[in-house]
């Protein structure tokens, strides 16, 4: 196929949430900016559940996070059980949350995150070219030339000031920089099931239980009753053991939960390996990395989209003062000043944070369920 040459301010590589809030804030400013994704289709299915007041207070500047809100479930207290016990119950907005004009933490599908973002985007003449894979990088003079391959077999190159990798874990901006992703997995693995619970008594309500024999954490959804379920069960699993059964999700309820709970109507089950990685830097010349890209760690706290959108709110303003208004090039610096050490302290805590909710210690199980559910507000 032919190639094509194209020109832009940024060309952000990675349509999920972190490319969606960096394009955003890039196209309000007035920078012209494309976004490409390598998957032919938005998937449906999605890890991250919680959007946390400061991301969501950071949508209210763009005027989509009430549009957000209303298609998602607040949920204002957590409860912790510790070996079947009742160890803490903790209210979102009592410990200082309430300056925010959102107090809660903000159980949506990351696809309807991705779809307010995309709303935005699409009255700014912006969308998401799908599939589009980054085949290639060179820094040059000026910028960075990429090369592009569509899903129709044609190519294209197109010359940026500025490259910004969104693209995930496996980012080919971060392998295309040389950029070293420094980390390891966890041993343990996690799985995820979205169901019907039944059992609990308070709709609104995270549940998180802690005990010898594994760790089952349930988050209200949208509708009254569907829940996610994050679990990881003492033992080890063998890497390549398949997506768990909603069986195994009972089986885990029945050792780990005080009340009994009914497990029904799994719409999603997967398991999971997780890691924890952080990116040596976070710019390669014109070349930057945010969200999964740049770090990767445990889903204590629900941090890992959060992060992101705030990796992505942060540079966005930076790239366009630069671009738009003459900002010195130096500005760009502070980026990585910024929000890798977030980064690193995010990794550190939820890593902590990890060890004490898999430690089969009773004292660690304690601390684990006393202090996991304060966090999240508050990030």
């Amino acid at each position: 196929m032919r190639v094509v040459s194209s020109d832009v301010d940024v060309l952000v590589v990675g349509g999920g949430p972190t490319g969606l809030m960096l394009a955003a804030g890039l196209a309000t400013a007035g920078a012209t900016c494309r976004i490409v994704d390598q998957e032919p289709a938005r998937p449906e299915t999605s890890r991250a559940l919680v959007v946390h007041a400061r991301s969501l207070e950071l949508l209210g500047r763009l005027g989509v996070a009430d549009r957000l809100v209303a298609r998602g479930r607040r949920s204002v207290r957590a409860h912790a059980y510790v070996n079947r016990r009742a160890a803490a119950r903790v209210e979102f907005g009592a410990g200082g949350e309430d300056d925010t004009p959102y107090p809660f933490a903000l159980f949506v599908s990351q696809v309807e995150t991705e779809r307010v973002l995309d709303e935005y985007l699409a009255g700014h003449g912006v969308r998401v070219e799908r599939p589009v894979a980054l085949e290639g990088l060179a820094v040059v003079d000026g910028g960075v030339r990429a090369r592009l391959r569509h899903g129709d077999g044609r190519a294209e190159e197109v010359r940026a000031r500025y490259l910004v990798g969104c693209d995930g874990a496996h980012s080919a901006v971060r392998k295309g920089a040389g950029i070293a992703f420094e980390g390891a997995p966890y041993p343990q693995d996690f799985v995820l099931a979205d169901v019907d619970l039944a059992g609990v008594d308070d709709p609104q309500a995270i549940y998180v239980f802690l005990a010898r024999e594994g760790l089952l954490a349930a988050f209200p959804l949208g509708a009254v009753g569907q829940y996610r379920l994050i679990g990881s069960r003492a033992g080890d699993v063998a890497p390549d053991a398949g997506p768990p059964t909603v069986d195994e999700f009972r089986a885990l309820a029945a050792r780990v939960s005080p009340f009994p709970v009914t497990v029904t109507a799994p719409r999603w089950l997967a398991r999971f390996r997780l890691h924890h990685r952080l990116a040596a830097r976070y710019r390669e010349g014109p070349v930057f990395l945010a969200g999964d890209a740049a770090h990767i760690h445990s889903p204590a706290g629900g941090q890992g989209m959060n992060t992101g959108l705030q990796d992505a709110a942060n540079l966005a303003w930076k790239l366009a003062l630069v671009l738009r208004h003459g900002a010195p090039a130096a500005l760009l610096d502070s980026y990585e000043a910024e929000r890798r050490p977030v980064g690193r302290r995010l990794l550190r805590t939820t890593d902590r944070l990890f060890a004490l909710a898999v430690a089969r210690n009773p004292v660690a199980l304690a601390v684990a369920a006393a202090v996991a559910p304060r966090l999240a507000p508050r990030v």
